[in-house]
């Protein structure tokens, strides 16, 4: 099934916007930079998508409805709604694709809900910034991405990232200076740098899985944990 010819690029420049109707029913794919999901008038970032990641709400339905904003210099491959939903329809892996995307999506957003409401401040932030990186890099949302391991830049500011975790700028910068210390993370203007997003992957497996509950523990201990972890994923590869 050739869908090339029905494929369209759109480049987009910082703050750039596509309003919820012209996402509807389309699917997209973010071919470089990064992108969020903002909902009403509000810059509050719901859900955020880096290279790789599949975007569509409507009838293939793998995100939360709203508007397309765009954090950094983006391009995105857009297919449009007839030819999205007949390779649906007829192409069975495309098919159980979009399905596991969109199940994965569903559990990013409940997991978004229970970040809200458990935990203290500093267990919020960590696993935040841990189901960030999980959402980033891994395959569970889109094709496999930075499987070498590099730093994961994260272009949010850090007033976007206190509401995007229901938290306040006072408390966001303490914790992130407390992980900065720690190794954890670099600060940047503009932006945080994940160091060893692989860990951080682990960090979030580790409370998905039920081998840790992150919100029972204070800064101390969970960057012990990171580095417990970070052990046994150099010892694995040595």
């Amino acid at each position: 099934m050739a869908l090339a010819p029905e494929v369209t690029l759109r480049v987009l420049e910082v703050d750039a916007v596509i309003p919820q109707p012209e996402l509807i029913g389309k699917l997209w794919q973010v071919a470089d930079g990064f992108v969020c999901i903002t909902l009403g008038t509000s810059r509050v970032p719901v859900e955020v998508f880096g290279p790789g990641s599949w975007i569509s709400s409507g009838a293939l339905n793998i995100c939360t409805p709203g508007a397309l904003l765009s954090l950094t210099p983006s391009r995105l491959l857009c297919l449009p709604a007839h030819a999205a939903e007949d390779a649906f329809n007829s192409d069975a892996s495309f098919a159980r694709f979009i399905a596991r995307v969109s199940m994965w999506r569903r559990q990013f957003t409940a997991q978004m809900l229970t970040l809200s409401r458990l935990g203290g401040s500093s267990a919020r932030v960590v696993f935040g910034l841990a189901l960030l990186a999980h959402s980033l890099s891994s395959s569970a949302s889109h094709l496999p991405g930075n499987i070498e391991g590099n730093p994961l830049r994260i272009p949010l500011k850090q007033l976007l990232l206190a509401d995007f975790f229901g938290l306040s700028r006072r408390v966001i910068s303490s914790t992130f200076q407390s992980l900065s210390d720690g190794g954890r993370l670099r600060l940047e203007y503009g932006s945080v740098e994940l160091l060893e997003p692989k860990v951080w992957e682990a960090l979030y497996l580790s409370q998905v899985n039920g081998e840790a509950d992150l919100f029972k523990k204070q800064m101390p201990e969970l960057l012990r944990l990171m580095d417990q972890l970070a052990k046994g994923l150099h010892a694995q590869v040595a």
